[in-house]
């Protein structure tokens, strides 16, 4: 049961990691931090997966969940970054201090507060549920979806306005993805 909580844990990480942009204080963690966080860059050394990947997050009354898509193509890549996240929490039950993002913390606390986790796998979709019956752990959990939808709107925002410029001007080539280390 704790080795199905802890894969949970990997997968949330995995399928929410393209969801997020970097709207940050200069004082605070990166909600997401596909360079630098142990998790979230297994998700990123995989070619093309960040860019196929579709994910939404849903405050539900209890709790939240969270829906990725992947195209078919792209589940061979999914699988790998999985396994590669797996290998990560063994390291970190081991004891080895590993360099996180704010929403793997988030996951981390919530569970830590007893929230319980649930993955379900489809064919064409991963949703992980989760959900309290504690006031406080539930919460916990809406902030973390706020915040995550904050993230989210703030990454599409920029996606969009990449895309129109792109369109404005048909000889233009895409914009290179900043990254913290471009600054």
């Amino acid at each position: 049961m704790k080795r199905f909580k802890i894969l949970t844990v990997i997968l949330v990480c995995c399928w929410s990691a393209c969801c997020f942009g970097q709207d940050k204080k200069a004082t605070e963690k990166p909600w997401m931090d596909l360079e630098h966080c142990a998790f979230c860059k297994n998700m990123s050394s995989q070619p093309g997966l960040m860019e196929h990947m579709k994910c939404d997050t849903i405050k539900t009354e209890n709790g939240m969940l969270t829906v990725a898509i992947v195209p078919e193509n792209m589940r061979e890549a999914l699988n790998k970054a999985n396994a590669a996240m797996e290998v990560t929490a063994k390291e970190m039950q081991s004891g080895k201090k590993l360099q996180t993002c704010g929403f793997c913390d988030a996951i981390g606390m919530a569970m830590a507060k007893g929230a319980v986790v649930q993955h379900l796998a489809g064919e064409f979709s991963n949703v992980s549920v989760f959900t309290s019956t504690d006031p406080e752990v539930v919460k916990l959990i809406h902030d973390m979806a706020d915040r995550t939808i904050k993230e989210t709107k703030a990454m599409n925002a920029h996606q969009h306005d990449t895309h129109a410029a792109q369109h404005a001007d048909p000889t233009s080539k895409p914009a290179p993805v900043k990254k913290k280390s471009d600054k």
